[in-house]
């Protein structure tokens, strides 16, 4: 037995000192301000906080302390770093400006955080655009006896600011009485990438409203809004698939509808400009491009079940996307064939599903074996096809120890539960054996939770090994502006007259947590250091143990990660930690950190 003689080295520098004492806070009107993280949270009736924090904590943090009333903040080139000003007490009408004179063409935005009702609590979630100021308590908020309310400021850090310390200003405006608060932002010497490393997937299963806006509000965060464009019912929903003759596709419509963010000109006036889309759905499926009623004999097993013509449609049809998009030479978006339906939803009648197995979610050996049948037909016809294109087949797997060998070089893109932690074995010997990406899906937090949940959730998936994470819901309903949705983290225009839907304030924890990733995956660059090192140590040092939780989900449920014990403070001080060593090590800026590992499948056998 040969054992390794590896010796991992700790993470690099020591964690910034946290300041121990306050001060009285400043005052504007007869309201008290503060500055705190924005991923803090306040009970706008009883300024009771989530997460808990220590008494005095509002007074003196990690971003301020009331003393000298200066805000210190920590940047990349190239991110987006945000806080929150919350008044305590009444103040009407404050409008704030940001300044920093060495720096004129750093952008920021101002937000205010909108309550909603959660339970027996009302708290905040929506970010909406300050348009008139704010006021506590707030006109159209309607919130007896409200006493919190804040601001969110986000910062986007250009990539061309000189590395150093940058002075400016925060003023707060209300009436003829005005605040001004120093801000101290520290921009360290290295860039973080326009192409993500690892991805965020924003799911849902139909867009109503702004879709354009939809794709672009997930893009401007760091993440990627992925729609499945069919439903149980085996319906293509109209205008998410090429048109179909029988024989061949014609993509005139569909590419004037979504080429834009392929090519990424759809993004050219973001943050990430020009970055195409990360992945998107096919409307590949049981029942297109071929109806499975008149091409279904009722076997089991998949391979039996079909005529010659049924298979010859779905070869011809992967095969035809893979030829149009390396013909235009989308290169960069990943494009995935992926079956979401069940046979389950029979149960409500049997016109409610064209699916003859569990093709998401499989159980029985006989659905892993239907999904083998599809994966075999689309590496059939996308093998044939030369060229860059990232033409792959997706599955959501909620039993990978029941998986065996059916999906061996066939799947690309493992969508996978928490079963996964513990069976991670199992999960990375596949892919390391086969190449493929390995993404945890599970849900969001609810309102009521704290939001560090998806900084945790990232950083702890990462650490384990995965490329990514699907929350498995993220648009709300227009409901989710009268009652929490905890799978509302993009939600709908909130007025008829709005035209753009609303970020979160938990979709920002997505985007700080996909940024705090792109820090680790540098450092391993940078150093050398196996990731697996990395994490392991990042792991024990946040002391990240996601604890699985139900969410109440009818039928199977994807869980959510508790990262209850996580204080946004303890994130915050690993990044300064590791930026602070990234910036004496100066990492070139790439392009693309992480090139997509699976092999160009051959056609099987």
């Amino acid at each position: 037995v040969h054992l390794s003689g590896f010796q991992a080295k700790p993470l690099p520098g020591k964690a910034p000192a946290l300041p121990v004492s306050g001060g009285e806070l400043p005052k504007l009107g007869t309201a008290s301000v503060a500055i705190v993280d924005e991923l803090d949270k306040f009970n706008p009736l009883t300024g009771e906080m989530i997460p808990k924090q220590a008494a005095g904590y509002t007074t003196a943090n990690h971003l301020w302390t009331a003393k000298d009333r200066t805000v210190s903040l920590h940047a990349a080139k190239g991110e987006i770093v945000g806080f929150q000003v919350s008044f305590t007490g009444a103040v009407k009408t404050v409008n704030p400006t940001l300044a920093f004179p060495t720096l004129p063409k750093l952008a920021a935005n101002f937000g205010r955080y909108v309550h909603v009702a959660a339970g027996d609590q009302t708290l905040p979630d929506p970010i909406v655009r300050l348009d008139g100021g704010l006021s506590v308590p707030s006109a159209d908020e309607g919130i007896d006896g409200q006493k919190v309310g804040s601001l969110h400021v986000e910062i986007i850090v250009p990539k061309e600011t000189p590395a150093g310390d940058h002075a400016g200003t925060l003023t707060l405006q209300a009436g003829t009485e005005k605040l001004e608060l120093p801000i101290v932002m520290r921009v360290w010497d290295f860039t973080l990438p326009d192409r993500l490393s690892f991805l965020a997937e924003m799911n849902t299963y139909g867009l109503g409203g702004p879709e354009r806006g939809y794709y672009r509000l997930a893009h401007r965060h760091r993440t990627v809004l992925n729609v499945v464009p069919y439903s149980q019912r085996g319906e293509v929903h109209p205008g998410w698939g090429p048109g179909w003759n029988g024989t061949h596709l014609d993509f005139l419509k569909w590419e004037q509808r979504f080429g834009a963010y392929f090519d990424g000109t759809a993004f050219d006036d973001m943050p990430r400009k020009g970055v195409p889309l990360d992945a998107f759905y096919l409307p590949l499926h049981e029942n297109w491009p071929t109806t499975v009623e008149g091409h279904y004999n009722g076997s089991y097993w998949a391979d039996e079940a079909f005529d010659d013509k049924y298979r010859k449609n779905f070869v011809s049809a992967s095969k035809q996307f893979a030829e149009h998009v390396n013909e235009r030479g989308w290169n960069d978006t990943l494009f995935q064939g992926f079956l979401n339906n069940k046979v389950d939803f029979k149960r409500n009648g049997w016109s409610r599903a064209t699916a003859p197995w569990l093709l998401d979610e499989p159980a029985s050996f006989q659905d892993f074996w239907a999904l083998r049948y599809y994966a075999q037909a689309f590496h059939e016809g996308v093998s044939s096809v030369p060229g860059k294109g990232k033409v792959i087949f997706r599955a959501d797997i909620s039993r990978p120890m029941w998986q065996r060998d059916s999906l061996d070089g066939l799947l690309d893109y493992n969508v996978v539960n928490n079963d996964w932690r513990r069976y991670r074995r199992m999960v990375l010997d596949r892919q390391r054996a086969h190449g493929d990406l390995i993404i945890e899906y599970g849900s969001a937090n609810d309102i009521g939770r704290s939001n560090t949940q998806a900084v945790g959730w990232c950083i702890d998936a990462w650490s384990l090994g995965a490329d990514g994470i699907v929350p498995w819901l993220t648009v709300g309903s227009g409901e989710a502006w009268k009652k929490a949705e905890s799978t509302s983290l993009l939600y709908p225009p909130r007025f008829v007259s709005s035209v753009e839907p609303i970020p979160s304030i938990r979709l920002k924890a997505y985007l700080r947590g996909q940024q705090d990733v792109e820090y680790l995956t540098l450092l391993s660059q940078a150093t050398g250091e196996p990731r697996w090192s990395i994490g392991q140590q990042v792991r024990e040092h946040l002391k990240l143990t996601g604890k699985r939780e139900g969410t109440g989900a009818a039928g199977e449920d994807a869980g959510v990660l508790s990262y209850d014990k996580l204080l946004p403070q303890d994130a915050w001080a690993l990044r300064v930690q590791i930026g602070e060593a990234l910036s004496k090590l100066k990492p070139p800026a790439k392009d693309r950190l992480v090139e997509l590992r699976t092999p160009k499948r051959v056609a099987p056998k």
